[in-house]
């Protein structure tokens, strides 16, 4: 099963399939949620952002070590087994504050370490974690960008990108990996290390 989570943040312009889905609502995602007509099997947060509570929620104080998504994610682990719960798609994890985006980005290692695959959904990016080989089919002439998220990584080789990667290291604190485009429908990476970072940039956004 999939797990929908909406947040507080920018709202997420496109559609959001939540059929036979298990929604959660922080906080002030809750509204957002209603907005699209849908009901979430579990609402959570301080609500310090909503300014309510909404009847059966799950509530914590606003004084606290955690934020509203890592108690999302949190929650959603308990339930892992009886949801035979496999990924999470995030929205509403975008928008003015940068901090919390920066925050939303931690809950990719989070969700990871809980062994749950985690995808952040904005209105200018998809944004997901991997530890191991994989192939995306996400068009050909989209823009992907490849981060080192915790230790370098190693590219042994790439598929379907217009520019290679072969034998090349992508190192913390540097910026190559940024901005390349896609020459199929499919690209591929084979690679080794520690955690990338895959952002694969919306149609139309530069």
């Amino acid at each position: 099963m999939k797990a929908v989570v909406f947040l507080g943040g920018e709202p997420y312009r496109g559609t959001i399939e939540t059929q036979g889905a298990f929604v959660v609502a922080c906080d002030a995602g809750y509204l957002q949620a209603q907005s699209r007509g849908i009901t979430p099997d579990l609402v959570l947060g301080d609500f310090d952002s909503l300014g309510y509570v909404p009847q059966g929620a799950l509530t914590v104080p606003a004084e606290k070590n955690f934020t509203d998504g890592e108690m999302a994610i949190e929650e959603l682990f308990l339930r892992k087994e009886s949801l035979s719960l496999t990924e999470i798609e995030v929205y509403g994890g975008g928008g003015m504050r940068e901090d919390h985006f920066l925050g939303v980005l931690q809950l990719l290692l989070f969700a990871k370490k809980r062994g749950l695959l985690l995808t952040i959904i904005t209105n200018y990016s998809k944004i997901y974690l991997k530890d191991a080989s994989f192939s995306s089919k996400c068009g050909t002439n989209r823009t992907v960008s490849l981060i080192p998220f915790s230790g370098d990584v190693h590219i042994i080789n790439s598929e379907g990108l217009y520019y290679p990667l072969k034998n090349l290291t992508l190192r913390q604190g540097e910026t190559r990996g940024i901005s390349n485009r896609t020459e199929k429908e499919t690209f591929s990476l084979e690679f080794g290390g520690g955690n990338l970072l895959v952002v694969e940039v919306a149609e139309g956004c530069l």
